[in-house]
């Protein structure tokens, strides 16, 4: 059985990878990803990468 503390550990881990999970869903959702779609995710997830 996990602690309390370690599950406040896991909510901070999925929390801070939900931006790459995002962008990298956003990118290979596409069968042939193009820079035009590509540069947009990724400006998105560094920016909520910065807000962390």
């Amino acid at each position: 059985k996990l602690e309390q503390m370690h599950w406040e550990v896991l909510q901070d881990l999925e929390f801070a990878l939900q931006a790459p999970a995002m962008a990298h869903h956003t990118m290979t959702s596409e069968r042939i990803p193009l820079l035009g779609g590509a540069l947009p995710a990724y400006e998105t997830f560094l920016e909520q990468w910065k807000r962390l």
